[in-house]
């Protein structure tokens, strides 16, 4: 379940950097959201307590498993997607379009082929009911 969580939260992220140059990922965005919005949230108190996730992504993933744990995964998202602002600077909307409408073009092409491939078959199959009863004339 968190794998599929992970998905959501890691598509079209815009590369970020820090001051130093470190690449800031969904946990960042994560803690800003929820910083805003709450006091302090138990998950990124707890996750940050834990010593040895040091990555960004590890920290990320281990939120969502207490979030889903104590049930509280999707009311932590609400608040972190609350800020439009906050929510605009991290995901590029314009990709997000341009990759939905790639889908959509590769859906309609694998649509067409399909039904080519169906009329082909049924070509096929008036061809030899054809001769079929030419041989039992």
């Amino acid at each position: 379940m968190a794998a599929v969580c992970l998905r959501p939260a890691q598509f079209d992220l815009k590369e970020k950097r820090s001051f130093f140059g470190q690449r800031r990922d969904y946990w960042d965005f994560l803690c800003q959201g929820l910083a805003r919005q709450r006091q302090g949230h138990e998950g990124v108190q707890f996750v940050s307590s834990l010593e040895k996730l040091r990555t960004p992504v590890g920290k990320g993933r281990a939120f969502i498993r207490y979030c889903l744990v104590h049930r509280q995964l999707a009311e932590s998202l609400q608040l972190c997607f609350l800020d439009p602002q906050m929510t605009r600077a991290r995901q590029d909307g314009e990709q997000f379009r341009l990759a939905l409408e790639k889908a959509q073009r590769e859906a309609k092409e694998r649509e067409k082929k399909h039904h080519g491939q169906l009329a082909e078959q049924q070509e096929l199959v008036r061809e030899v009911k054809g001769r079929l009863l030419e041989l039992l004339r």
